[in-house]
């Protein structure tokens, strides 16, 4: 309804497929035979289609920048607007060298970064767990001793019930959270402001 659900192609496929199309187009290999043999080369189903239907597009005589445009969101806005501009100035097997660079060096910053924010990621989720776990398990010290069950939270969760209840919230906020997250970002396209919002934060804003 609002694309929360991106079905662009990862930055790593996109890398492949630009700087092997580029390298066919500066040795002189036709547009279509070029398209046709990138997208042959890798391993992504979508690519591969999406670069067939391209390539007939081509064939029928539509330009390269308006072949790709019709792929229903699956390359990106800029790598378009890039393409765009390459067919205009005939630089097209230059450009998609420095988009393959772009995107590889993209892939390689998401990797920094998701190794990066790995071990804090499981620390969280041990704490939500272990804390979970002391609230079934208080629970159980009170029904044995016969008295009330320790409330360690004071939130009204205790036993089973309470446990359960502390981790289906945590699933359920930190859901509506990536809902909300993508609802802004790609359904009303606020990317921007919220990522300028997010960089003055003190201390996080920086390591952003």
């Amino acid at each position: 309804m609002f694309g929360i659900v991106s079905r662009q192609i990862s930055w790593d496929v996109l890398a492949t497929f630009c700087r092997s199309l580029g390298v066919l187009l500066d040795s002189g290999v036709s547009i279509v035979k070029a398209i046709d043999t990138a997208g042959r080369k890798t391993s992504a189903n979508g690519l591969s289609s999406a670069a067939a239907d391209i390539r007939d597009r081509v064939k029928r005589g539509d330009n390269l920048s308006s072949a790709f445009k019709q792929q229903h969101g699956l390359f990106p806005d800029l790598f378009i607007e890039m393409v765009t501009i390459a067919e205009e100035t005939g630089t097209m097997p230059e450009t998609l060298e420095s988009l393959a660079s772009h995107y590889e060096n993209l892939s390689r910053l998401k990797r920094t970064f998701v190794g990066a924010i790995t071990m804090p990621l499981v620390q969280f989720a041990a704490a939500i767990l272990i804390v979970a776990g002391l609230i079934w398990l208080l629970g159980v010290i009170g029904r044995q001793n016969g008295g009330a069950a320790i409330d360690v939270l004071q939130l009204g969760l205790t036993g089973e019930a309470g446990a359960i209840m502390w981790l289906v919230g945590w699933g359920a906020g930190i859901f509506a959270f990536w809902v909300l997250y993508q609802l802004l970002t790609r359904g009303f396209k606020l990317g921007p402001s919220i990522y300028r919002w997010l960089l003055k934060i003190p201390v996080a804003g920086a390591c952003l």
